[in-house]
């Protein structure tokens, strides 16, 4: 079984899937893949708090909701959040030369390139350029 890092579409459907409104082919894939194997990175953790922050401040009863959801996450992750190496900074780094890269996504990719893990996500085309084994998790053929 491929070994993942979530990017953080993939946690958010993961919420999704608590309410029932996860989508069909993500849903399948979630019952095939190991999460209890997959990691997220720091970058992710960041992304989520950022949201979860502006919603809190926009719909405070909304934003609670999804303060627990995050806790709860963390707390499922517990020891498989990945942080920034200097070895994976390098490797995102190299990631916008010659042209610039989304620093998020370089800095999940190279945190993935230097786990030697394979990133989950939905948007594999944002992905495709820094050349890590991707898992969309919505296409149906995917293991």
């Amino acid at each position: 079984m491929t070994r993942l890092l979530l990017d953080t579409p993939v946690t958010s459907e993961l919420r999704r899937a608590r309410q029932s409104g996860a989508d069909p082919a993500f849903m399948a894939w979630a019952e095939r893949a190991d999460l209890a194997k997959a990691f997220v990175s720091v970058v992710t953790v960041h992304e989520m708090e950022r949201g979860v922050l502006l919603t809190e401040r926009k719909d405070p009863a909304r934003g609670a909701v999804y303060r627990a959801w995050l806790e709860d996450l963390l707390e499922a992750f517990e020891g498989r959040v990945l942080s920034l190496t200097p070895a994976a900074a390098k490797v995102a780094a190299a990631f916008h030369v010659p042209d610039p890269a989304p620093l998020a996504d370089s800095l999940i990719a190279g945190t993935a390139k230097d786990a030697g893990l394979a990133v989950a996500t939905r948007n594999v085309s944002d992905f495709a350029r820094f050349g890590v084994p991707l898992v969309n998790p919505w296409a149906p053929d995917q293991p």
